[in-house]
């Protein structure tokens, strides 16, 4: 079976979208028809998932809880200064294949 491909629409990687400012540009890509996917990639930690880290972001910043259940949004836990950023084989060969659109809001 053949993957998504650049060609099905914008896909966005974004880091960094548990913050405020993260968080604020996630929920404008999840309710923006043009994204058909969203990566979002966080680091690791041992507070809590990264799902639950979104959940009191969005709660923060008073954003719809729902868009984060969105089957648009793809969350992965990793580390940025790695060059697969921690990521399995296979997961970053798909971010490679498929994502249009960069947005490293991180250090």
């Amino acid at each position: 079976m053949k993957g998504p491909t650049v060609q099905d629409g914008i896909t966005v990687l974004l880091t960094g979208a548990t913050g405020a400012f993260g968080s604020n540009i996630l929920a404008a890509l999840l309710s923006n028809q043009e994204v058909s996917r969203v990566y979002a990639i966080s680091r690791e930690s041992s507070e809590a998932p990264v799902r639950d880290r979104l959940v009191a972001a969005f709660k923060r910043e008073g954003f719809h809880q729902d868009l984060l259940q969105l089957a648009k949004l793809e969350l992965f836990e990793g580390d940025m200064s790695r060059s697969d950023f921690g990521l399995s084989a296979d997961d970053f060969a798909g971010l490679r294949a498929t994502t249009t659109h960069i947005i490293h809001n991180g250090e």
